[in-house]
């Protein structure tokens, strides 16, 4: 490696050393990391300074880790602003409340912090900790004179509570005259509503008893309509006793009826059948009746709309062109093959953002190497970049539009994004490509599963509530923000995907998260559980190796955001991750690529091309007919070894 490069890293070292200081409280380590950090701005000016991606510095971890002697040793000796903000605006008083540090909360407030300085997303402490339920702090804030009532881009503190039913925290704030009818101003959702698509009886039962309106529509639903989605019958009797309307219907005309049946929850169907109108569309009024004909009738929509998405996918074109390349010198080309050589060795240390940096330098040597783009591509999904995964896989198909592992790489990108439908598409394109890969079948069989239950799970939780998306999209952006705040482990995926392909919070990319309180496995598409999840083996097809990933560190989110805004930014996460097996043999490595290679070609001159992709579209829709996994989302569990590494 370089010099340069070897000092880069160093450095970076050093302040990952010195922010995980911060965390531990440690003064006298800190102090030490922080003399060897300065460059001759003196001990303040360095900490100042030093910070993460996301424009974090020592005062902040220390205030989100509650060391409170470290804050007291950074404000009061080296005068660290005590309201400095990070990237999202976040504050270290409001980091602190949200992770219940009551003790540095006050601390942070002797010293001059500002409870009303509010996020980029108009979130202050009070909204933090009222989501989180930490009922002592929110006493003390609404002691402080802190607004009841403070409004942010996902509602009132109470709409957070009750969205993530902390039953005593709503019990508190409407002690103190939380505002029951407020609504955010995009799409109407109240602390009812919120407190309904929690499934939160306690918490329901307090905004009854408290006079809020269960006759409010948000989204074009009622808090009926979305319990019956939920399937509550004892939130919907809750709610039927208060004055709801089980006749009222949403945008689409359905009851919430229509909402319990399509759900198979009889519980709510027996509770809303009795005090509703018969519906003369169906046959026999009676449980069974009604759920038989309503999931008859779901059913149909749904091949209705399945056969149309084929007739659009028949139409599209398969073969993207390839484009105009410019002329690369003999010169270029050898140094584009040295940095992948790097990229290469730094995949196997697992050291993806060095990788990702090796690769970029090759392709300003050579981009018309269409395996330097799938490598990236690879690397990005490894940091959970699925977005930059996708575009460097649809550069690799515009540069080899016939090699199958491009499609390959683009549906594993889509996958990531939770975008089923086009993953299944791109995977079918390389079976097409290549009938004889098991990967791209697998992979292609694992994406229709995916995609038919994320549909189903998103159609009977979501179609009524919130109209089909197309109404009001927001309600799941307000509600999103709410939940993310209280399991970010679970919401902080930067590229989650919403329902049809739509993506609504073009901001953060923070949708659908409200849905994952009941079902987290099933929407998550998180680099742990989508590239590498738990400690399973995989078989990295681009460089032959095979690894056991160990489930992503806490500070693997920073590193994400490091990789997002610019490489090698301030900081970058120490990998503690080891390459099992083998030392890796490259001459060893490159006698069996060329093994493969013709083995490969012997199976494909076998295969009788026209004949085997016809038989590849019958072997598709059977599989469409018959694949039935436990997990949707467990693309790791059937992945073979795989051939697809000797096209490099």
């Amino acid at each position: 490696m370089a010099p340069d490069a070897t000092h880069a890293l160093a450095v970076r070292e050093k302040v990952q050393q010195y922010l995980d200081a911060a965390r531990s409280g440690n003064i006298d380590l800190f102090k030490k990391l922080a003399m060897q950090l300065d460059d001759g701005k003196g001990l303040a000016g360095t900490v100042a300074d030093v910070k993460d991606a996301n424009k974090r510095g020592a005062l902040i971890f220390a205030a989100m880790e509650g060391k409170i002697e470290l804050c007291k040793y950074l404000v009061e000796e080296l005068n660290i602003d005590v309201n400095e903000k990070d990237e999202e605006g976040e504050t270290p008083v409001l980091h602190a409340a949200r992770q219940g540090h009551t003790a540095t909360v006050q601390y942070l407030i002797e010293q001059g912090a500002d409870l009303a300085i509010p996020s980029a997303s108009g979130a202050t402490a009070l909204h933090h900790t009222a989501g989180n339920g930490h009922i002592e702090l929110v006493k003390f804030l609404l002691s402080k004179g802190v607004d009841v009532d403070l409004q942010s881009d996902a509602g009132t503190p109470l709409m957070w509570a009750a969205g993530l039913a902390q039953e005593d925290a709503v019990k508190v704030l409407l002690e103190h005259h939380a505002n029951l009818h407020v609504q955010t101003e995009d799409d109407n959702v109240s602390p009812l509503v919120s407190a309904v698509a929690a499934n939160s009886l306690p918490c329901v039962e307090l905004l009854v008893k408290a006079g809020a309106d269960v006759n409010v529509r948000a989204g074009g639903a009622t808090p009926l309509i979305i319990a019956a989605h939920n399937g509550s019958a004892e939130i919907i009797n809750c709610l039927l006793q208060a004055g709801a309307d089980p006749n009222a219907t949403d945008e689409d005309g359905n009851k919430p009826i229509h909402a319990a049946a399509t759900g198979g929850s009889r519980a709510a169907v027996e509770a809303l059948l009795p005090v509703m109108q018969r519906i003369q569309s169906v046959p026999e009024w009676s449980v069974d009746g009604v759920i038989e004909f309503m999931q008859s009738e779901y059913r149909r929509e749904q091949q209705e709309r399945t056969e149309a998405e084929r007739k659009a996918y028949k139409s599209r074109e398969h073969i993207i062109p390839k484009k105009d390349l410019p002329e690369v010198t003999p010169e270029a080309k050898k140094k584009a093959a040295d940095a992948k050589v790097r990229g290469e060795e730094a995949f196997k240390r697992q050291d993806f953002s060095t990788a990702v940096d090796a690769y970029t330098q090759a392709i300003d040597f050579d981009p018309t190497d269409g395996t330097l783009f799938s490598n990236r591509s690879l690397c990005w999904l490894r940091l959970g970049q699925a977005e930059h995964a996708l575009s460097d896989a649809k550069a690799c198909r515009e540069l080899r539009p016939d090699w199958a592992k491009a499609c390959y790489r683009e549906g594993a990108a889509l996958r990531l994004l939770q975008r089923f439908e086009e993953a299944a598409n791109a995977f079918y394109e390389g079976v097409q490509i290549d009938p004889e890969s098991k990967e791209l079948v697998t992979a292609f069989r694992e994406a229709v599963d995916a995609g038919r239950k994320f549909h189903d799970t998103m159609e009977l939780r979501v179609t009524t509530c919130c109209s089909l998306l197309h109404s009001a999209p927001q309600i799941l952006v307000t509600m999103a923000m709410l939940c993310r705040n209280s399991q970010p482990k679970l919401f902080g995926t930067e590229n989650m995907a919403c329902y049809r392909k739509r993506k609504i919070s073009k901001d953060d990319h923070r949708i659908m998260a409200m849905f994952c309180i009941s079902q987290p496995k099933v929407l998550l598409g998180s680099t742990e559980n989508m590239a590498c999840s738990k400690k399973r083996k995989i078989s990295t097809d681009d460089h032959d190796i095979h690894i056991d990933v160990k489930e992503l560190e806490k500070d693997n989110k920073i590193l994400r955001a490091a990789m997002l805004k610019k490489r090698y930014a301030n900081v970058i996460i120490k990998s503690q991750q080891q390459i099992l097996g083998e030392a890796f043999d490259g001459e060893k490595m490159k006698k069996k690529a060329e093994l493969w290679e013709k083995q490969l070609q012997e199976e494909k001159a076998k295969s009788q091309r026209q004949r085997d992709r016809e038989a590849a579209r019958i072997a598709i829709a059977s599989i469409k007919r018959t694949v039935d996994f436990d997990d949707g989302l467990q693309a790791e569990r059937d992945l073979l070894a795989i051939i697809g590494a000797t096209s490099r």
